[in-house]
């Protein structure tokens, strides 16, 4: 089966020599010979139940693989590469911003305001942060097993920062930021607050909301 063949080369390339040769090889070996012995609709069922025990093999196997260690000053490199990067187009950023506010508002409340508008710029520039950040992993010609898990490691941290940035603090402080405004432009500290519209909510309310369950008329 070529399809085995080349799921062993790719797994080499991800698990270590001993996990390859104690749990993928065995396995893959044993899944060959039941395939090449069963005819039919026995071959099939082979087929699925060999993908089947290789799809679990990996994920147990995988914990192993994302705590292994990185190749050294490789992370360090990566998060200063991302901290520059995503400080400087947050930067670029809110400089609009911090000549629409200057003067037209108390100092405290422009700052207040640059505050809550740091997530609505941090999501656009992460993703951007992120791209530059490759070559601060690859060290040397021909990527080795140990820097693609720290490319693996980064993205699944991406992701995570993404997530919580795009997902829940975006929103609040986006709300937040419409309710100062509004109430400075009022005048009134009382003032109610804005309603929320589908920007200000988080994913979980994104979720639940029934604006988005109920067709547009």
């Amino acid at each position: 089966m070529a399809m085995t063949s080349r799921a062993l080369a790719s797994l080499s390339r991800w698990f270590d020599s001993r996990t390859v040769s104690a749990v993928f090889e065995p396995l893959i070996a044993d899944w060959q010979r039941e395939w090449h012995d069963a005819k039919g609709l026995a071959r099939l069922l082979s087929g699925i139940r060999g993908a089947t025990a290789l799809l679990i093999s990996i994920i147990a196997a995988s914990p192993n693989v994302l705590l292994a260690p990185s190749p050294s000053g490789t992370l360090a490199r990566a998060m200063t590469r991302l901290t520059v990067w995503t400080t400087i187009m947050t930067a670029v950023m809110l400089a609009p911003f911090i000549e629409d506010l200057a003067g037209r508002l108390e100092t405290t409340v422009s700052l207040y305001l640059l505050v809550l508008l740091l997530p609505q710029a941090m999501a656009v520039a992460v993703p951007f942060a992120f791209t530059t950040i490759a070559d601060a992993i690859r060290t040397r010609s021909g990527s080795t097993r140990e820097e693609r898990i720290a490319a693996v490691r980064i993205a699944i941290a991406a992701f995570a920062v993404m997530l919580v940035l795009v997902g829940w603090l975006f929103p609040a402080a986006n709300q937040q930021y419409r309710v100062v405004i509004s109430r400075a432009a009022t005048g009134a500290a009382n003032h109610s607050a804005p309603a929320r519209g589908l920007r200000e909510l988080s994913i979980v309310e994104l979720i639940q909301d029934e604006r988005l369950r109920t067709p547009p008329v």
